[in-house]
């Protein structure tokens, strides 16, 4: 699977997560912090990990999530593809 689509199929699970921030979704990239930056409250995490899980038939350990260093698009792909290359 493509870069720009997953990036496509994340601004999708996004959208309910963000609230009235949604414009910025819009100019997203893979730099973008999904709490920083686009305003998903850390207590959505998880319910944004569980939709990528189902979106893209992939499943994530707790660590893997723990983990990562920052929440940017770029380590969110980063992390699908690794389970789905």
């Amino acid at each position: 699977m493509q870069r720009n689509e997953l990036l496509a199929g994340l601004k999708e699970i996004l959208v309910p997560f963000i609230g009235v921030e949604k414009e910025k979704l819009n100019s997203a990239t893979e730099t973008t912090d999904l709490v920083k930056d686009l305003g998903v409250k850390s207590t959505d995490v998880i319910n944004v990990v569980l939709e990528i899980e189902k979106k893209w038939g992939v499943s994530f350990e707790d660590e893997e999530i723990d983990a990562l260093q920052e929440l940017t698009v770029k380590s969110v792909i980063d992390l699908i593809t690794s389970k789905n290359p």
